[in-house]
């Protein structure tokens, strides 16, 4: 199985954001293909949830290994890396 043995990626946003970190979001997507979930659209009630609940859901039903999470305030951009507890 190809997906146990490479990273597969999942780029959200958090919280409300303005147009650009929106655009931002889908240039790394397009950056980190193929293995990245590219037409992943969020709900806006899940950009309220912890990032160990998006580790937790979804790196069982969609193979996710590595979570990138952007968000914003009013005086900086922050970028947050994680690693799910069920990568390869």
């Amino acid at each position: 199985n190809l997906h146990s043995f490479v990273p597969f990626r999942l780029q959200i946003r958090r919280g409300k954001v303005e147009s650009e970190i929106v655009e931002l979001v889908g240039d790394l997507r397009k950056l980190m293909r193929p293995y990245t979930a590219v037409n992943f659209k969020e709900d806006a009630k899940n950009r309220k949830v912890t990032l160990s609940h998006y580790a937790n859901s979804l790196s069982t039903s969609m193979g996710v290994t590595h979570i990138f999470a952007l968000s914003q305030n009013s005086s900086r951009i922050n970028l947050r890396i994680g690693r799910t507890p069920a990568g390869p």
